[in-house]
């Protein structure tokens, strides 16, 4: 698929999480829910088959004991099989911990079989529900040739961060200097104020979540440069591209805030600020950070109203699930009301 047609419908779906709630990540101290977590991170001042082996090797953070209350009418007869993006495995984590293990209820371990093959098992009915970004225009023409109906919402929002080796004294980067990087305008750190050294910028594959939100936030309506024509590094996984951020400190690299935050605290890892702004859960929440991505849980929208996947996702929203997402992650927590994204008919 051309990358004008993906940006195009990229920028259609924008306009579709501003319905759903994306105005929401505001100062509106009512909607926005923020986390007291604080970053592990040093940030500056200024096909078609699910994947069957479980990875949930994230180790959840404790969130509240069963209620004394709770009782099984309050509870979903089983846990759903859940599938996600590699950013949101400590959240599938928290949510099997707290379910099947403090709650009892049967049900199998999540899996993760990244943000495309997760739009994928869903459309196919091999997972019940998944937690993602909304879906390319790929994705969307996969769900209208099963004639898939989803159920979205809104359930956080996240930064696309770009990644530094704190020995670089080049800690603040203008939005313009990011595009100058990836196109190849600027590669040494002395157009920049920094050492002679040449830029080894990193990117990802068109499929992953960070590559898709770096192509759709940094690049907007502008001509999606082709990254694998410049003298730029494919990486192939979320971690290889922070370990290699963290080993060489000329390098740059995206990853999703969450995601860096809950898995890594090694000291050379440094987050850009970008036009003097930091990275932060609070600056996602009140908007000044300028790359604010949103996550959402989903199902397909004929779920019955009795099963287990609808079930849980009505329970995002509630006071449990808020603490649980704080706890998981470093999103700015707030829940949009559901959405059906339609299946386009033949």
């Amino acid at each position: 698929m051309k990358r004008n047609t993906r940006m195009s419908f990229c920028c259609s779906l924008i306009v579709l999480a501003c319905c759903i709630g994306l105005a929401a990540c505001s100062t509106d101290p009512t909607t926005t829910i923020t986390t007291t977590k604080s970053s592990t991170v040093q940030t500056t001042t200024s096909t078609t088959t699910a994947t069957t082996s479980p990875t949930t090797t994230a180790t959840a953070k404790p969130t509240a004991a069963p209620s004394a209350t709770t009782t099984a009418r309050d509870l979903p007869s089983s846990f759903p099989l859940l599938d996600s993006s590699t950013a949101r495995i400590p959240i599938t984590a928290a949510l099997y911990d707290l379910f099947v293990r403090q709650y009892g209820v049967p049900g199998p371990e999540p899996i993760c079989s990244k943000t495309h093959q997760a739009w994928l098992n869903l459309a196919d009915g091999t997972v019940d529900l998944i937690l993602c970004i909304a879906p390319t225009a790929e994705e969307q023409a996969y769900l209208n040739a099963k004639d898939v109906d989803v159920a979205m919402r809104l359930y956080g929002c996240d930064g696309l961060v770009f990644l530094g080796n704190a020995d670089n004294p080049v800690q603040d980067l203008t939005q313009d200097q990011v595009k100058g990087i990836y196109r190849g305008e600027i590669v040494n750190w002395s157009q920049l104020g920094g050492p002679d050294q040449k830029i080894n910028a990193y990117y990802r594959d068109d499929q992953s979540g960070s590559q898709r939100f770096f192509e759709t936030l940094v690049w907007k309506d502008e001509e999606i440069p082709d990254f694998g024509s410049l003298d730029l590094i494919l990486s192939d996984e979320m971690s290889d591209i922070t370990y290699s951020v963290i080993s060489d400190p000329y390098a740059i690299g995206f990853n999703i805030m969450s995601y860096v935050d809950m898995a890594f605290s090694d000291p050379k890892l440094m987050l850009f600020a970008i036009d003097g702004i930091a990275p932060s859960t609070e600056t996602l929440a009140d908007a000044r950070y300028a790359y604010i991505t949103q996550a959402y849980v989903i199902i397909n929208a004929d779920e019955p109203a009795n099963s287990p996947a609808r079930w849980l996702f009505d329970w995002f929203g509630c006071e449990i699930s808020r603490e649980l997402i704080a706890n998981n992650s470093s999103l700015s927590v707030i829940f949009g009301d559901p959405v059906i994204l339609k299946a386009e008919k033949k």
